[in-house]
């Protein structure tokens, strides 16, 4: 019995949910096609004010003119006085700025100092000679003449006392020459050699055995023969 009402039961149960299903269904489906899709447009008023409407713009950027002049005096020098500010218009013909006139002004007098210099000395070069002037001159170039001679007899002079030195070497290079061969070649130390060996020996005894000594004494050899042959 409890078994028989438990199927009841559960068949009431699912056909109530299949009622319920298919009513939803219905209800959407209802929706979706008789359903109106336009929009409800809505309005909203206000009462109406008198205002200043504010539009603002911003923005970066860099700011030139459009006309731009570079002022660029004729002179080099500082600026004393300055007429213009920042912003302020610049009609033509007005002074803007004053240069320091001193150095200027000093060039000017030294060059009118110089140029009167020079015309005073152009003035004198002008005039005629008068005659000390031409005497002076004369003196002078008496002077000239005789320093030249002078240097020319010092000169030859010096030419002279040159070619009698030389005369007298050679006059004296024979005994010059016998007095070198007794010298390097006599036997005065030694009997059995003669004296540029004997140096030679005792330079090499001193010096410790330095071979140099044999290069010297054959130098002097070598140069000796070359002034006897010549």
């Amino acid at each position: 019995m409890s078994s028989f009402i438990k199927k009841i039961w559960e068949r009431k149960f699912l056909s109530f949910v299949i009622l319920l299903v298919l009513a939803g269904g219905g209800y959407y489906g209802y929706k979706y096609f008789f359903s109106s899709t336009t929009a409800v447009t809505t309005y909203t008023l206000a009462t109406v004010q008198k205002g200043t409407v504010v539009v603002s713009v911003s923005g970066t950027g860099q700011v030139s003119a459009s006309n731009q002049v570079d002022i660029k005096p004729k002179v080099s020098g500082d600026i004393a006085v300055f007429n213009m500010k920042n912003s302020q218009a610049v009609k033509s013909g007005a002074l803007l700025a004053q240069l320091d006139t001193k150095d200027a002004q000093k060039t000017v007098r030294d060059a009118q100092t110089s140029l009167e210099s020079a015309q005073l000395a152009l003035d004198k070069l002008n005039q005629p000679a008068d005659e000390l002037s031409i005497l002076q001159s004369e003196n002078s170039l008496i002077q000239a003449q005789e320093s030249k001679q002078s240097a020319e007899n010092s000169l030859e002079k010096a030419y002279d006392d040159a070619f009698n030195a030389v005369s007298n070497a050679f006059i004296d290079l024979p005994g010059v020459m016998s007095g070198l061969d007794n010298l390097l070649y006599a036997k005065t130390f030694d009997r059995n050699q003669q004296n540029v060996e004997w140096y030679a020996n005792e330079a090499y005894k001193v010096s410790k055995a330095d071979p140099k000594v044999w290069q010297y004494r054959d130098g002097v050899n070598g140069a000796y023969d070359i002034a006897r042959e010549s």
